[in-house]
C-alpha cells in the first residue's frame, strides 16, 4: 500500500508539474498577443487592468505579511529571553538565601553567575526589540532594567548577614524590573501576533482575488483568441470614420 501510495504521489506531482508548465506557456502566449492596449477588445483591456491592480495589491499585502512575520518572531524571541532572565534571577535569589544561611564564597559565585546570565538575557532581548523596531515603527522600546551586581572581592572581605540581606533586596528589585519589562513585552507580542494574523487573512483574501482576476483575464483572452481563429472580425472601434449616411451634407 505504501509503494502504491508513493507511485500515485509521484504521478500526481509529475502531472501538477506538467500542468503548471503548460499554464505558464499559455500565459506567455496570451501575453505576447494581448499585452498592452487592445482598442478592438475593451473587455480584455478592462480584465488586464483588473489583474494588474490585483497583482499590485497582492504584492503589497505579501510584503506587509513578511514584515509582520519578522516583527512577531523577533518579539517572540525577545519574550523568551526575558522569561529566561526571570528564571536566572529566581536562581540568584535561591543562592542568595543560601548565602544568608552560611553558603559562603560558593554561594556568592553561583549567585553572581545567575545574575550575569539574567543580565545577558535582558541585553539580548533589548537587541531583538531593536531589530523589530527596524521593521516596524509601532514597536516600543522596553522599560529600563538594572540587574543587581556586586563585587566578589567585597563579599569575601565584608561578607556578613547584613550585607547578604541588603544584596538579597537588590536582587528582588531587579526581579520587579524584569517582571515589569516582561509585562510590557507580552503586551507588544500579543499586538504583534494580531497584526500578523490579520496580514495572513489579508494575503489569503488578495490571493483569492488575484486568482479570480487572472482566470477572468484568461477567459477573456481565450474567447477573443477563439473568435479570431474562427475567422470572425472584432467589432469596429468607435473612432472609425462616419458612414455615408452619417456624413454631413456637402457645402453649397
Amino acid at each position: 500500500m505504501k509503494d502504491e501510495a508513493v507511485k500515485i504521489q509521484n504521478d500526481l506531482e509529475s502531472a501538477c508539474s506538467r500542468h503548471k508548465e503548460a499554464q505558464n506557456e499559455l500565459d506567455r502566449l496570451y501575453a505576447s498577443i494581448f499585452q498592452g492596449p487592445t482598442p478592438s477588445f475593451p473587455e480584455e483591456d478592462e480584465a488586464e487592468r483588473k489583474a494588474e491592480s490585483t497583482t499590485k495589491a497582492y504584492n503589497m499585502a505579501s510584503t506587509q505579511l513578511e514584515t509582520d512575520r519578522q516583527v512577531f518572531r523577533a518579539l517572540e524571541d525577545a519574550h523568551k529571553r526575558i522569561k529566561s532572565s526571570l528564571c536566572s534571577i529566581e536562581d540568584a535569589l535561591d543562592y542568595s538565601r543560601w548565602d544568608m544561611f552560611g553558603g559562603g564564597s560558593a554561594a556568592d559565585l553561583m549567585e553572581r553567575d545567575a545574575l550575569h546570565k539574567a543580565e545577558t538575557e535582558v541585553i539580548q532581548a533589548q537587541m531583538l526589540v531593536m531589530q523589530a523596531q527596524r521593521f516596524s515603527p509601532v514597536v516600543k522600546s522596553l522599560p529600563p532594567v538594572k540587574i543587581a551586581s556586586g563585587s566578589i572581592m567585597s563579599d569575601m572581605l565584608f561578607d556578613n548577614i547584613f550585607t547578604d540581606m541588603n544584596f538579597h533586596d537588590k536582587i528582588k528589585d531587579s526581579r520587579a524590573e524584569v517582571q515589569n519589562c516582561e509585562n510590557a513585552l507580552r503586551s507588544q507580542l500579543q499586538a504583534s501576533k494580531e497584526r500578523f494574523q490579520a496580514s495572513e487573512q489579508k494575503v489569503k483574501l488578495q490571493s483569492d482575488l488575484l486568482k479570480s482576476a487572472r482566470e477572468e483575464l484568461q477567459t477573456a483572452r481565450q474567447r477573443i483568441f477563439e473568435t479570431l481563429a474562427n475567422g470572425e472580425h472584432p467589432p469596429k472601434s468607435s473612432s472609425t470614420q462616419p458612414t455615408e449616411s452619417e456624413a454631413p451634407p456637402p457645402y453649397s
